[in-house]
């Protein structure tokens, strides 16, 4: 939002985007004078318009000068319920020795973010403070575990002569069922590979940066138990152990960016990357993101229009007069089968190891869990089984 001024060219709002781990919202605090013509109306509404093409809950707070609670505020509601604002205090928070007004307001488009509504006491003048509790959900990503193969540790040749002397047609193809034969081949494979590739389990941590390491985990824990240590005794020597962890701290990290880094012009400059994978580095190195916010205004007859209302309205409109909807040609009523019948068809061996050879390794495991990589290192050995 902009600031609005009065006919006086007093400043009547500011605003502050404000945001957590998953919210983001915009924050304004209005004071509009009193006795102020009509004008200002216009200035605030054209204020609130362009902070709603942001698409963020919006929360307009202050002294709006405005008694809620009288009928000399129904064009100011009018205006609100044309912004589709909703005011949230309904206490009078204005007191004087005979009357109260409500003119110390919180204005939102997202009133079911709001938890609470408090008028407090007045503390040094004949206005309450106003608390407003809102509600903003956080999600944190916990770290989980997950098992993956190592490969380090294969056996690669014994896992192909193992492949080699299994009987196919005794332990797989011994069913006329399809989904049989699918399952006792899954089963074969999976015991098979088990026996030649390990698996290890690895902790995920989606709230790390890429950075991160073991190693500089260990030494922050490390500093963590030693600040404890300083601060609860106050002896010079903790505290000078602490600051040799810190700096030790961050020459690791200032390290670890550096070798991070390299690593991403790295893969950048490497010629077989893949498109989408040099995409996505590309786009975290540079921190380039697609502009998403909507168009500022609406020009229409003339007319410029602000409130996503009225440009969905005119856009609306516009497309729903050119659009041609076509008459759909009528279905024959023709119950009869097609003439041709697919009763089988042939895969050669060859067709198979030549898919099994594209495969990209870098892809992750399908629903069977079966990976691609092991797919293609196997592929001569179960391209004849898989032909049948």
């Amino acid at each position: 939002m902009r600031d609005v001024v009065d006919e006086n060219n007093r400043k009547a709002t500011e605003s502050v985007r404000l945001g957590n781990w998953n919210e983001q919202y915009s924050l304004g605090v209005l004071y509009r004078p009193p006795n102020s013509n009509s004008n200002i109306w216009d200035l605030f509404s054209e204020s609130v318009d362009k902070a709603l093409d942001c698409n963020l809950p919006i929360f307009l707070c202050g002294d709006f000068n405005c008694d809620m609670m009288s009928n000399s505020s129904n064009s100011f509601k009018k205006l609100l319920n044309r912004l589709n604002l909703e005011n949230v205090v309904w206490e009078s928070t204005n007191f004087t020795t005979q009357t109260g007004t409500c003119i110390d307001l919180c204005v939102t488009n997202r009133k079911n973010l709001i938890k609470s509504v408090t008028v407090l006491t007045p503390i040094c003048s004949s206005h309450s403070p106003v608390s407003v509790e809102i509600s903003f959900k956080t999600f944190k990503q916990h770290s989980f575990k997950r098992q993956i193969r190592d490969f380090k540790r294969a056996d690669y040749e014994g896992l192909k002569n193992q492949l080699n002397d299994t009987d196919w047609d005794d332990v797989v193809f011994n069913s006329n069922n399809i989904n049989d034969v699918y399952m006792n081949f899954v089963k074969t494979f999976e015991s098979t590979v088990n026996r030649y590739i390990p698996t290890k389990t690895i902790t995920v941590r989606p709230n790390d940066k890429p950075f991160m390491n073991n190693l500089i985990r260990n030494k922050i824990r490390h500093r963590n138990r030693i600040h404890h240590k300083a601060k609860t005794s106050n002896n010079p020597d903790h505290w000078k152990k602490f600051r040799e962890i810190r700096n030790e701290i961050i020459s690791l990290v200032r390290k670890a960016k550096d070798d991070y880094k390299c690593k991403l012009t790295s893969q950048l400059i490497d010629k077989n990357i893949p498109p989408g994978k040099w995409w996505r580095i590309a786009k975290s190195v540079s921190n380039f993101t697609k502009n998403r916010d909507s168009p500022p205004f609406l020009e229409h007859d003339g007319q410029i229009f602000i409130h996503p209302l009225d440009k969905s309205e005119i856009l609306n409109n516009h497309f729903a007069d050119i659009a041609n909807i076509d008459i759909e040609p009528e279905i024959p009523d023709n119950n009869e089968p097609p003439p041709c019948h697919l009763n089988k068809f042939v895969i050669t061996e060859k067709e198979i190891l030549d898919q099994l050879k594209i495969l990209n390794v870098n892809k992750p495991a399908g629903p069977d869990g079966i990976s691609p990589r092991i797919l293609k290192e196997v592929a001569s050995f179960i391209s004849k089984p898989l032909t049948k």
